[in-house]
């Protein structure tokens, strides 16, 4: 998988009730390029090769492309958040700099990068429009572990119409992010 396409899709895998049902469809949410509806009561999403999970609306659609996932509430269509991992050869978060970001195509010039700590860890957040289209706005935030950097993706299109609705939703989903499994 190139590195564009790694921050922009990713494996998910979703709990519901319990994580014994999760674990069970964990062959069926993988199932190469299938489009695949999960209800939940519980709201939680689980990204199993990320380790990860945080708070999500009871009714998304994950579909896979060529081993990669991409996540979308159908209660929200507008906003998309991207869970990937992949394995890179920086020992510390700061390498991930300004024009490491700029040169992976993906950020319009003026993105902005701040150092935070999310889920209890040090993370890279940016906030930033999309190169190739000035109407999707991006909040992302990078974490690394044993040269392993995680990704999260948010993405609303259109900004201008969708931001002001979405931005708490995704500061929720943010605040709620927690690593788990062998990824604590």
């Amino acid at each position: 998988m190139n590195f564009k396409l790694a921050f922009l899709v990713l494996p998910i895998v979703f709990l519901g009730a319990s994580m014994s049902d999760a674990k069970k469809s964990v062959s069926t949410v993988l199932d190469n390029k299938k489009s695949i509806s999960v209800k939940r009561s519980q709201g939680i999403c689980y990204s199993e090769k990320a380790g990860v999970s945080f708070k999500c609306k009871n009714s998304w659609n994950l579909t896979v492309m060529d081993g990669a996932n991409l996540f979308n509430s159908k209660e929200m269509p507008h906003l998309t958040v991207s869970v990937s991992t992949m394995v890179v050869d920086f020992t510390v978060l700061e390498e991930l700099d300004h024009g490491f970001l700029h040169s992976t195509g993906l950020y319009s010039d003026n993105f902005q990068r701040e150092h935070v700590m999310c889920a209890g860890r040090p993370a890279l957040k940016i906030k930033a429009y999309a190169k190739d289209n000035p109407h999707m706005r991006y909040v992302g935030l990078f974490f690394l572990k044993n040269k392993e950097l995680t990704s999260i993706l948010f993405s609303v299109y259109p900004e201008k119409k969708y931001w002001d609705q979405y931005q708490f939703t995704i500061k929720e989903m943010i605040d709620s992010l927690n690593f788990i499994g062998s990824n604590k």
